[in-house]
């Protein structure tokens, strides 16, 4: 039998479906975002204003409290933490012993939900989906400085460097391709992905395929794509939003309603 069916095999349809997939986290407070750095994961819990690192039994620890709606982390130099408050549209950094240190508050004149999530690129940028302003930043932390990379979009809620440009999850728009000479304009050249409709987060298997997730009413789902095609990963969740991959090739999928942290086996992302 060949790798790829023999994965397939080790997948049940139980182990695709949100209600029986196993759970690592249960503990309330409103997860949202989640973040796989080196061995630990940290997920924010935003009705709780805190952000958590879970063990592997699925217990928490408090890393920072007293936030305004965390939603995105992403790792900052000397073990550090960048986390967005969305309640402040304002990105922070959180220091080993919990300090919270803002950095950047980003403009909000018509006083809309505030961003969502920020990732870190190779060379410690970080990707700011600015979603109530509805473009594609990209901030220096050390520097402050800030450039867009594009705007015209919907409600950008997440971005990922993707071929050479960026993918961007986007609420209104589904998955967005950017390619990267946008130049901070509205998008003229790039492909949407609608079947991924309110599309909250964005993550990488193994094989470098993109993997997003939806959180449609009645129709939250993992999704995959592979070479242009979208496909159906695991389904029935309530609330699908942040995703993180672990070292071993299993996805963490954190499900807002009923507020669960869902472990999707390696297998069942292969094939």
């Amino acid at each position: 039998m060949s790798p790829t069916r023999a994965a397939v095999a080790d997948c049940p349809a139980s182990e695709r479906q949100a209600d029986q997939m196993r759970r690592l986290y249960s503990g309330g407070g409103g997860p949202d975002d989640i973040a796989v750095i080196g061995d630990t994961v940290y997920l924010s819990l935003l009705t709780a204003g805190r952000v958590v690192t879970l063990g592997s039994s699925g217990a928490a620890t408090t890393v920072a409290s007293g936030l305004s709606d965390p939603e995105g982390i992403a790792p900052a130099p000397g073990g550090a933490l960048y986390v967005v408050e969305q309640g402040r549209n304002r990105i922070d950094r959180v220091g080993l012993d919990g300090t919270v240190t803002p950095l950047k508050t980003f403009a909000n004149p018509r006083h809309l939900l505030g961003i969502d999530s920020i990732h870190a690129e190779s060379n410690v940028d970080l990707l700011v989906p600015d979603s109530p302003g509805g473009q594609l930043l990209e901030y220096n932390p050390a520097t402050g400085a800030t450039r867009t990379i594009v705007g015209g979009l919907g409600r950008p809620v997440d971005a990922v460097p993707y071929q050479g440009g960026y993918a961007v999850a986007d609420e209104r728009l589904g998955v967005v391709l950017v390619p990267a000479a946008a130049g901070g304009a509205a998008p003229t050249q790039v492909t949407r992905l609608p079947q991924v409709a309110v599309a909250d987060d964005l993550a990488f298997d193994q094989a470098g395929d993109l993997i997003a997730t939806s959180l449609a009413t009645k129709a939250g789902a993992v999704y995959r794509l592979r070479r242009g095609a979208v496909t159906v990963v695991a389904r029935g969740f309530g609330d699908a939003q942040g995703l993180a991959m672990r070292p071993d090739g299993s996805m963490l999928v954190v499900d807002s309603d009923p507020g669960t942290v869902l472990v999707l086996p390696a297998a069942c992302l292969q094939g």
